[in-house]
């Protein structure tokens, strides 16, 4: 999910459901209880009128078809997308505490890192260099006396 103006109605309980998936897997997993959730995004349902759909079509510059086409796929996210991933979980038996986010690869509605961990991501992956050297010890890859 990514909050939005205005967004609070439907952002909350969707973050609701991230924590809640999370806490009853640190809850139960000790007792064989697994918990997941389905993050799903740009689906065709009733759950919008037709004008709203119109709206948010319009202001990204999209006709509402083009509007649940515009992810990395380029391809409309169904139903039965969003079912087969329930199902996918369901048999992931060593799986818990996880969200699996079915959007075609939304990746504006993706949850953001603080700024300042954005930045020390991209200078990590970018000068090939440890976590560890620029946050004091995060990567346990790091080889004994600060050298790779």
């Amino acid at each position: 999910f990514n909050p939005g103006k205005d967004f609070g109605p439907y952002a909350l309980p969707k973050a609701a459901v991230v924590a809640l998936t999370k806490q009853y897997a640190l809850d139960y997993g000790s007792h064989g209880i697994r918990s997941n959730a389905i993050n799903a995004d740009r689906i065709r349902t009733a759950l919008f009128s037709e004008d709203v759909l119109k709206e948010r079509a319009q202001a990204r510059g999209l006709t509402p078809d083009d509007y649940f086409r515009n992810n990395l796929l380029q391809q409309e996210v169904y139903d039965t997308d969003v079912a087969q991933g329930f199902l996918n979980l369901a048999l992931a038996e060593k799986t818990t505490g996880s969200i699996i986010t079915i959007d075609g690869g939304n990746i504006a509605a993706s949850p953001r890192y603080p700024a300042s961990r954005r930045w020390l991501l991209a200078i990590t992956f970018a000068a090939g260099k440890e976590l560890s050297r620029l946050d004091g010890g995060f990567s346990p890859s790091l080889k004994k006396g600060g050298k790779n």
